[in-house]
């Protein structure tokens, strides 16, 4: 954590509904350390693309793809050729083709990390996913702090902070939904408070935002550290 450079002031509109202290250290201290501001809120990879890519003849919505493999690709992992060939596609999903034998070598289904070579042939066949929605789910959460306008979660490590790929449900998210009545939407649908988050495996201090107000406010103060 960078050294302290500003000082803390807690928002007194609301008083805290609920409030913790973990092990040594106060929420506020943890704010502190982290230098943020809590106060009244106001509205106010490059990835590398390749050229040989072509669509063969397929019965599903979503065309099969085939890829022609250059020199240059030789010795590439299989997984992440796919994402380099195929970004609009996320690793986690190319990877599940891959073990679901959605993803053929010479006409072979192979490991995610399997070595290309230059004269291999590449067919993906792309499967549809059911879309994603973000539900109560009742979890519990441990709540350091709580205004009118954010709230502190003390999140635990092994839980995954929003739905996505391959995650449906057991997020922080869904805790969310099932704890608060409103939250921010700033951040789209499938992640409804959120402003930044954690790794999966990563435990600490994470805030949500109640409105967007308070969202927009937070993420400029994290884009500015």
């Amino acid at each position: 954590m960078p050294a302290v450079r500003r000082p803390f002031a807690v928002h007194t509109g609301k008083p805290a509904t609920r409030k913790k202290v973990t092990g040594k250290s106060t929420v506020e201290s943890r704010f502190r350390r982290s230098g943020l501001i809590l106060h009244h809120f106001s509205a106010p990879r490059r990835t590398r693309v390749l050229p040989v890519c072509h669509n063969v003849k397929s019965s599903r919505d979503e065309p099969s793809e085939r890829i022609t493999l250059t020199g240059d690709d030789a010795g590439m992992r299989l997984d992440h050729l796919l994402h380099a060939y195929l970004p609009q596609y996320s690793r986690a999903r190319l990877q599940q083709w891959i073990k679901n034998g959605r993803v053929q070598v010479n006409s072979s289904p192979c490991r995610p990390s399997y070595l290309v070579r230059s004269s291999d042939v590449i067919d993906v066949e792309p499967a549809e996913l059911s879309p994603l929605h973000a539900t109560p789910e009742a979890i519990p959460l441990e709540i350091l702090y709580e205004d009118q306008d954010l709230v502190a979660i003390d999140k635990p490590a092994g839980m995954v902070v929003h739905t996505g790929a391959g995650v449906r449900s057991g997020t922080l998210v869904n805790a969310l939904l099932h704890h608060f009545d409103t939250l921010s939407r700033a951040g789209g649908d499938l992640r409804p408070g959120i402003v930044h988050r954690l790794d999966r495996y990563t435990s600490g201090v994470l805030l949500v935002a109640k409105n967007d107000a308070a969202h927009q406010n937070l993420d400029g103060q994290f884009a500015s550290r």
